[in-house]
């Protein structure tokens, strides 16, 4: 039951992601196989923490700020938001339903649903008291899905130029769907593990409601951009390219300035 409970915040974001995307005709069956590869993911992103786990730790203070601040950034951000990308490439970037660039947010965020499942399911089998249900549904899946939409926003716009045989621009949002959620998600990890101090979990909340702000304002600008397409049930590439030109300075900078502020 547990488990259940601590799922239902992400479910419910995933459902609306989706139903924002219902006319694209995304078959259950692929949304499922998404889901699945996010399962999948999981699993990749443990297999390959507790191998270089093994290698690191042996050999470094576990103390030493720099080994935290490269386990939180490298040994567990890196890998799991790589993990989630490769599994989301492999899954979807050849499908025939991958119509335009709202499908990469859909997609990302049955990745992440399918990784947070998997996660809060190894967590709360060891541990599942109310605080730890709460924290994993808010902080946890839920955190994997708004990192997925930012996410899949750069891989909707990667997708987007490489059908218009911009390769350059593909591989550079290709590049920002997988640096921006690593830096947000390996921020939160580093703070969490500096949370015996107030102002830390008080910078945490702050930084967690700009990501939340960011994805959701910027999940919506594609979802308008593409809204008469959508509405009609037709298949294009993209928004437009003065969209997506605009958007990739546009979301860098404004994450910037509202994590210095």
């Amino acid at each position: 039951m547990g488990i259940i409970l601590s799922l239902i915040p992400s479910c419910i974001l995933v459902f609306i992601i989706c139903r924002m995307g219902k006319t694209q005709k995304n078959s259950i069956t692929f949304l499922l196989k998404m889901l699945g590869f996010g399962a999948l993911s999981a699993l990749l992103a443990a297999g390959l923490s507790i191998l270089f786990t093994d290698i690191i730790f042996g050999s470094v203070n576990q103390e030493n700020f720099l080994f935290i601040l490269f386990n939180n950034f490298i040994l567990v951000a890196l890998v799991e938001e790589g993990a989630k990308i490769f599994l989301l490439k492999k899954g979807s970037w050849n499908s025939p339903l991958f119509t335009h660039s709202f499908n990469g947010i859909v997609y990302a965020s049955m990745i992440a649903l399918g990784f947070g499942i998997i996660e809060n399911i190894v967590y709360l089998l060891v541990d599942a008291t109310i605080t730890k249900i709460i924290v994993r549904g808010l902080l946890g899946a839920f955190g994997h899905v708004i990192d997925a939409m930012m996410m899949g926003f750069f891989y909707g716009l990667a997708k987007f130029f490489s059908t218009k045989g911009d390769e350059e621009l593909s591989k550079k949002n290709m590049k920002y769907a997988l640096i921006v959620p690593l830096l947000f998600h390996g921020s939160f990890d580093m703070l969490l593990n500096l949370a015996d101090y107030t102002i830390v979990v008080f910078i945490f909340f702050i930084l967690y409601a700009v990501e939340i702000v960011l994805a959701f304002k910027y999940m919506m600008k594609a979802y308008r951009e593409n809204k008469e397409i959508l509405q009609a049930g037709a298949a294009v590439e993209g928004p437009s390219e003065e969209f997506a030109q605009d958007v990739i300075s546009d979301v860098t900078s404004e994450a910037t300035e509202n994590i210095t502020e």
